[in-house]
């Protein structure tokens, strides 16, 4: 009994660390997004009526987009607001369905670990390579670092919710729910 308590209480706390993070971190992302977004309408503005764009908005972009989505990617892992099929589930039974909920949670931390290594080279050879952005030529690895510690942060979140999805496999109820539905957190 004193390793399923510890094991609850080790999963609320980092479900709640998790939780506290990801928030964090989305907000991080959304607050890049409202300046570049309201910069983006006045570079239209300015294009249009002026005939002079914002330089700074094109060149960084994709910089800023990349950060502002990968800042987001955590909480709606942590939710478990992706995509899921539960055909197997209804015609196989609960037991089945979660066999297959931790079946795809494990298989999606290794697709997301897979997918952070490679964002990981990516970053090494913009920072070997010297790539700098267009117009204004500054470096672009740096940006790209961010995304891939934001995508390692999305890494150990994927874990935890695979961890709680095996240990409810198991009989093993955790203390929270990380598949709560809208970031509702569900104490059992």
């Amino acid at each position: 009994m004193g390793t399923v308590r510890r094991t609850r209480s080790a999963l609320a706390i980092a479900e709640r660390l998790a939780t506290v993070v990801c928030r964090l971190l989305a907000i991080a992302g959304l607050l890049m997004l409202l300046p570049f977004a309201a910069l983006s309408v006045l570079d239209g503005l300015m294009r249009e009526f002026a005939g002079q764009p914002i330089d700074v908005v094109r060149d960084f972009s994709s910089v800023v987009l990349a950060i502002a989505i990968a800042c987001c990617m955590p909480a709606g892992l942590l939710d478990r607001s992706h995509v899921s099929l539960r055909l197997l589930e209804s015609a196989a039974g609960a037991r089945a369905g979660l066999f297959f909920d931790a079946v795809a949670s494990i298989l999606l931390a290794v697709t997301m670990g897979a997918m952070a290594r490679e964002f990981v080279l990516y970053s090494g050879k913009l920072l070997a390579g010297g790539q700098v952005t267009f117009l204004l030529a500054v470096h672009t690895w740096p940006f790209w670092y961010v995304v891939t510690a934001v995508l390692w942060v999305a890494v150990l979140v994927q874990v935890l919710v695979a961890t709680v999805t095996v240990a409810r496999l198991f009989g093993r109820e955790p203390a929270v729910d990380c598949s709560s539905q809208h970031g509702k957190v569900d104490l059992t």
